[in-house]
């Protein structure tokens, strides 16, 4: 973290303690760095600086993993966030605050990659059933194209669907503006088990890669532009590629059950260091 950053906070640090409201700093946080026009890594220096107490802790605990923004914001966010009023219960009766274990987030695996952190974003908020097929495709096409033709396609393929864009709004946008990054992502997750024929944007984009998916891909002598081989590469060199096409599995698993308005199953053996499916968990998966 630069040396700058030692001075006066900007806003209230986010200190991890009970009760503490994570989207309510987020977005205090984001509007700060909108106004102040933080370039990706003085953004990244600023939400680590402003995390105090326990939330500085597990950040120092956990930055190696913690690379970029998105997987700081994303890590905080499973970290820290209570969605559900019963578990915040839980969580402020006094006989549990010496039970580490009794909080709703050990539940969960700790996050070490963002498509670990984005199978369980999908699995905690699935898109309906009636506009899961467009949720997807536009994802893919995220990963295959640019964010103008992203909106070029959603208009145009899309149209206006306001149950659409309220489930992007309220998962996938930051202030109204979609997120295209995390889109991506997820698109890049879901090709490694798509055909050609899922989009018309999917032949184009393997063929400049030279292979299936980004996992499978060698990035420095794909074809792709200059600037997609450095944006792809730092976001690579975090990731295990064998887990990452794991979460690809389980990631094109949901998006069939979305399509066809089924259960997502539970997917607590999922987690960083899965790197492959007992048959047990590929029937727990499969059973549809």
């Amino acid at each position: 973290m630069s040396s700058s950053n030692s001075g006066k906070r900007f806003m209230a640090a986010f200190m991890g303690e009970i009760g503490d409201d994570v989207d309510k700093w987020l977005d205090e946080f984001h509007c700060l760095s909108q106004t102040s026009g933080w370039e990706e890594n003085r953004k990244y220096d600023m939400m680590a600086f402003h995390l105090g107490g326990k939330a500085k802790k597990w950040f120092e605990d956990n930055k190696d993993s913690l690379i970029n923004c998105e997987l700081l914001e994303l890590g905080v966010i499973k970290k820290y966030k209570t969605n559900d009023k019963e578990d915040f219960a839980k969580l402020t009766n006094p006989a549990h605050l010496s039970q580490e274990n009794s909080s709703v987030h050990s539940k969960k695996p700790m996050f070490a990659t963002l498509p670990v952190a984005l199978v369980y974003k999908i699995k905690e908020a699935p898109p309906q059933a009636e506009i899961s097929d467009a949720f997807f495709k536009l994802c893919v096409v995220a990963a295959c194209t640019k964010r103008d033709v992203l909106m070029a396609y959603k208009s145009e393929k899309v149209g206006k669907n306001e149950i659409l864009d309220d489930y992007l709004n309220k998962n996938f946008s930051r202030h109204g503006v979609i997120n295209f990054n995390i889109m991506n992502l997820i698109g890049n997750i879901l090709l490694c088990y798509l055909p050609d024929s899922y989009c018309d944007f999917i032949s184009a984009y393997r063929e400049k890669l030279k292979a299936g998916s980004i996992f499978d891909s060698d990035i420095e002598h794909s074809d792709l532009s200059d600037q997609q081989k450095t944006i792809l590469q730092d976001k690579l060199r975090v990731f295990n590629m064998d887990n990452s096409k794991i979460c690809g599995y389980v990631m094109n698993n949901f998006r069939i059950r979305c399509e066809k308005n089924i259960y997502l199953p539970n997917i607590d053996f999922l987690n960083w260091k899965t790197t492959c499916l007992t048959a047990e968990e590929k029937h727990v998966l499969d059973d549809y």
